[in-house]
């Protein structure tokens, strides 16, 4: 489809963003909106389908359409805005999630911490748990990291294409045939590849994407167990809790593997802290964490206009530990500014044995992102200078370059009178002034008559 077209006399394409084996999805502008939103139009071409009369088809498409519309009410699926069928193909119109999905996010070989990981989880299950409660069920059918979208607004995981397709195929009466295709290799359970996936098979998806997210691979690169488990790698750094979930939820065998989402997220749930309140700030999301601290996106007051950065040091039995970091957290508060991040360390609280560091922070991109917050924590102990330091600092540094020019001119330049200890060999003459010409510009240099015979 060329770009600049405009489809139902209000969707202006601006560019491709994929293609399937049953369709294309565009980039497009809303033009009849005042600020002409973004948003993501989805073409279904159902001429490809075999078995679907263009009737069916289209009432098939339509209750899927308001499915869509309900399921788009929760916050991290996308909102359906509408559909219409244009030269007798069918289009849905979604909102434009503005972030990258964990394909791009995640490289080769260069894990999540578990912080993430556990984050990632508990995103993801709280929206399986959403669409496993509606009437009847529904089932995703294809969680993979490239249907996985990290919100860049807030960091937050959106599941994306629940694609009418997918329901116009799985109700169609030969069910077994027409069902194969869902799924996406690494991802796709043992009952999805037979035709018959049920409420596991999403938590199936969401297992791998967790192995994914860990080691930075594949899952086909890694060794499994019989029953389906993982062979755990040595460098991978994860807790036996976490190890314990995953390794559940891919179970070989379906009845093996956690029932529903909620039975997931109870056992998750000793792991983290969202949702908890810490002196008014309610701790919405993970963002990193290691084997003995988290770093979560915390609102104030409930409200995402205020949002914070709150760190959580977990709470060790060795003795001392607690009061000591305790102290270091205090000492930082009324000293520590990070004027490069922008972030500022504003109070410290302890609750249940844990320390809780909250820092404002200005705009939540500015926030660190992964691994490579190590790096950056690092450089935050770097002194930087002030305004009135600095130009002493250049003063001082433009002295010592005088100071080096003088010793080269009079020493470097002062050549030795070792010619008269050398037989038959003439003293050099004396060159008082020269002229060199380079080109369109002349240079005057003078040379110091270094030379005395004594």
């Amino acid at each position: 489809m060329d770009n600049d077209r405009i489809l139902n006399e209000r969707y202006r394409i601006q560019s491709e963003l994929g293609k399937g084996s049953f369709g294309v999805t565009y980039l497009a502008k809303d033009i009849n909106q005042p600020n002409q939103p973004q948003c993501v139009i989805k073409q279904l071409q159902l001429g490809t389908l075999v078995g679907l009369d263009k009737e069916e088809a289209k009432r098939r498409f339509e209750k899927e359409a308001e499915t869509l519309n309900k399921l788009g009410h929760h916050s991290q699926i996308p909102q359906l805005w509408d559909s219409f069928t244009e030269d007798h193909q069918l289009y849905l119109v979604q909102e434009y999630i503005n972030g990258k999905d964990l394909s791009k996010i995640i490289t080769d070989g260069k894990g999540w911490s578990e912080g993430q990981v556990i984050g990632l989880l508990y995103d993801v299950l709280e929206i399986l748990k959403f669409i496993q409660q509606q009437n009847p069920p529904i089932i995703h059918r294809d969680i993979n990291p490239k249907n996985l979208i990290q919100r860049e607004s807030d960091r937050r995981i959106v599941l994306i294409d629940f694609g009418a397709v997918k329901a116009i195929i799985d109700t169609s009466e030969d069910e077994t045939e027409l069902t194969l295709p869902f799924g996406t290799g690494d991802y796709r359970a043992e009952e999805q590849k037979n035709g018959k996936p049920c409420l596991q098979s999403d938590i199936y998806g969401l297992g791998k994407t967790a192995l994914f997210a860990l080691t930075g691979n594949p899952p086909r690169r890694l060794n499994y167990l019989q029953n389906g488990c993982v062979i755990w790698p040595e460098e991978i750094e994860v807790s036996n809790s976490l190890k314990q979930i995953i390794d559940k939820m891919v179970q070989r065998e379906s009845s093996d593997r956690y029932a529903t989402a909620a039975e997931a997220l109870e056992e998750l749930a000793p792991l983290h802290k969202i949702g908890e309140t810490v002196d008014g700030y309610t701790l919405k999301a993970i963002w990193e964490g290691e084997e003995f601290s988290q770093t979560y996106l915390a609102y104030q007051n409930d409200s995402p206009d205020h949002p914070h950065i709150v760190k959580r040091i977990i709470h060790s039995t060795s003795e001392g530990t607690e009061s000591a970091t305790f102290f270091e957290a205090e000492e930082k508060v009324s000293s520590e500014e990070d004027r490069n991040s922008r972030k500022k360390l504003i109070k410290v609280v302890s609750k249940n044995q844990d320390v809780y560091l909250i820092t404002k922070q200005v705009t939540i991109s500015q926030a660190g992102r992964g691994k490579k917050d190590t790096k950056d924590k690092i450089k935050k102990n770097i002194p930087t200078f002030s305004h009135v330091q600095k130009p002493a600092i250049i003063l001082l540094i433009l002295g010592l370059l005088s100071f080096c020019s003088y010793i080269f001119i009079y020493k470097v330049a002062k050549i030795p009178d070792c010619f008269e200890h050398v037989p038959n060999v003439p003293a050099p003459k004396v060159l008082k002034q020269n002229w060199f010409n380079y080109g369109h510009s002349s240079t005057f240099v003078t040379i110091r008559d270094s030379i005395e015979k004594k």
